[in-house]
């Protein structure tokens, strides 16, 4: 905000130099400076910093009067921590932007991070680009090198040595006679891996794939790897936040993508996935997915599915909505536009509850006892979320299992 100062004190503040023309705080950044000296323990100095510019210089006594609320700043309220967090991650993808444009200095593990978050967007950006036919194919190439160079990051973070040695401890080097560092592989297999393994059976099912595509080539696998690029995307957009830093995330830097054709509703899916998924390939996914326990091929971090109904607004701005989520159990036809349902769950009988509560300490918790319990919370009742009826038979989810515990741990005397 742009004024002219006159001869006139500022309600108490010192007296701005004769015709001098400054630059003021907003009220927003007023707030915002007086929420960092409350929600964070930044110095004077480092809140005036992230404030000061070329164009604008505040003083640093600017800030103590704020801090201290003297004068005019008495009545000043200050943002929230939830503000502050939303102004620090601005602060942060602004220092991001100086590191990528050299104008203040990166160690070598921002700079994976920025040549990271790159290579996942434009993977992503090639996929969701309908005049580009070789998405999956440059997709898969791309989000292995933004794998590996966040990996790399995170090792230096560390202190770890992401350099290849052979068996008498050599650094190994490239024909050029640069060191060679790990790749995908090594850093998956590394003993310090952070990933999940949801996230790690992604990665190596796409490392197949994509070794089967250099040898072979590929037809049209885009639709029938979906699952896999969406859960990939989401998972690199988490840990790059969990491990470089919330500046680093791509979230915010993507669109969402507008889809021009309509949704193809196949009676028979397994016809539909022969068709669009080569020989070759459905024999690398069924060999890979073989090894794969039921609770490893429904985790979302492995494949992220999802099923899609229409389903016109049945009030007005409804149409507006372009998703809304769903659970599994809720009525579909309450649900307006177009629905993303969870994954379904696993299931389990009674007698799988009561092995999982003995397990856990209460060997006692007998079925009469299990009866009288989900009866008192109406568990059965339809949208409770706790279980499905299939036919005539009852299946628990795993939702029953916290609720089951917490009642024998407080009744513990009666089941231990």
């Amino acid at each position: 905000m742009l004024r002219y100062d006159d001869n006139k004190k500022i309600n108490g503040l010192p007296q701005p130099a004769l015709g001098r023309r400054s630059l003021i705080l907003s009220p927003k950044e007023e707030a915002e400076i007086l929420g960092l000296t409350i929600h964070t323990d930044l110095n004077n100095q480092q809140i005036q910093s992230i404030f000061s510019h070329l164009e604008r210089t505040v003083n640093h006594r600017e800030i103590g009067f704020i801090r201290n609320r003297q004068g005019r700043y008495a009545e000043l309220q200050p943002a929230s921590e939830t503000q502050i967090k939303e102004c620090l991650m601005r602060y942060h993808q602004l220092l991001l932007k100086m590191r990528e444009l050299k104008f203040v200095p990166s160690a070598r593990r921002d700079e994976l991070g920025i040549l990271a978050q790159e290579a996942m967007i434009s993977a992503i950006s090639v996929f969701n680009n309908p005049s580009i036919k070789f998405k999956s194919e440059i997709f898969i190439v791309n989000i292995c090198i933004a794998w590996t160079y966040l990996l790399h990051a995170h090792y230096l973070d560390l202190g770890e040595d992401i350099r290849y040695k052979n068996k008498k401890g050599e650094i190994v080097k490239t024909r050029h006679g640069q060191e060679k560092l790990i790749d995908l592989g090594g850093c998956l297999s590394h003993s310090k891996c952070p990933l999940d393994s949801g996230t790690k059976n992604n990665l190596l099912f796409l490392i197949e794939i994509r070794h089967e595509i250099e040898h072979r080539g590929s037809d049209q696998i885009d639709q029938s790897l979906a699952s896999k690029f969406q859960a990939n995307s989401l998972n690199f957009n988490r840990y790059i936040s969990s491990l470089l830093g919330k500046e680093y995330e791509i979230a915010t830097k993507l669109p969402f993508s507008l889809q021009m054709s309509e949704f193809v509703f196949d009676k028979d899916l397994k016809s539909r996935k022969e068709v669009t998924l080569p020989k070759e390939l459905v024999v690398v996914q069924e060999a890979f997915e073989s090894h794969l326990t039921y609770d490893e091929y429904n985790d979302p971090h492995y494949a992220y599915r999802i099923h899609i109904l229409p389903r016109t607004a049945n009030r007005k701005g409804g149409a507006d909505e372009i998703l809304k989520i769903a659970r599994s159990d809720e009525d579909i036809s309450k649900v307006a536009t177009v629905i993303l349902k969870d994954a379904e769950k696993a299931k389990y009988f009674q007698r799988e509850v009561l092995d999982y509560v003995h397990s856990r300490g209460y060997p006692k918790f007998n079925k009469h006892h299990f009866q009288q319990f989900w009866k008192s919370i109406e568990a059965k009742k339809k949208g409770k979320g706790y279980g499905v009826w299939i036919k005539s038979q009852w299946f628990w989810y795993d939702t029953i299992f916290e609720p089951v515990l917490k009642h024998c741990e407080m009744n513990q005397r009666f089941y231990t």
